[in-house]
């Protein structure tokens, strides 16, 4: 039985996209397959959750985190759950997805280069811009999966990043109206 590497777990006020101010349980996984391929995004704000060797890294089954999933959200009456990393689609994590899909209002982020599928959940897909280092890792085809519950999420730098930005958002019809 697949088990998942858990950096942290825990409860707080979701800070950036559509589930801004949000009271949220965090669910951060480690590995990231940047960082493990040695190219590691400079702009990453939770290195710590980069390698599963490290402390304070503890490995659960599915089982057993939606029954701490369940129990924290039951406790402080939370509906919102983020899943989060390192990059968590890196683990084994689509029964997780589709367990938490079912049962609570579910946000993935993703780092954008792995492959996304269609879920009732929210993906954050992070298109990284040339100032990242790692564009030419981008997995575009997630993008043509998209709806209108998700988001896009870029991290820019300079000027170049920016008209990067723009041409995705142009390219994929990334703009609701």
């Amino acid at each position: 039985m697949d088990k998942l590497p858990v950096s942290e777990c825990f409860a707080g006020i979701a800070g950036e996209g559509l589930k801004t101010g949000l009271k949220t349980v965090f669910l951060r996984l480690s590995q990231c397959n940047f960082a493990i391929e040695g190219h590691p995004c400079q702009w990453c704000d939770t290195s710590y959750a980069w390698y599963t060797n490290v402390k304070g890294v503890k490995m659960f089954t599915t089982e057993e985190l939606e029954e701490n999933l369940e129990l924290i959200c039951l406790k402080t009456g939370i509906r919102e759950i983020c899943l989060t990393g390192g990059e968590p689609l890196y683990s084994p994590v689509k029964d997780l997805i589709h367990w938490c899909s079912k049962y609570y209002s579910l946000s993935v982020e993703t780092n954008g280069s792995l492959p996304i599928w269609k879920e009732e959940c929210c993906w954050s897909v992070d298109i990284k811009a040339p100032g990242s280092g790692n564009d030419k890792y981008n997995l575009y085809s997630n993008l043509l999966l998209l709806t209108d519950k998700d988001q896009v999420k870029f991290v820019l730098s300079d000027r170049q990043d920016f008209e990067f930005a723009s041409r995705i958002v142009k390219s994929y019809g990334l703009v609701n109206a």
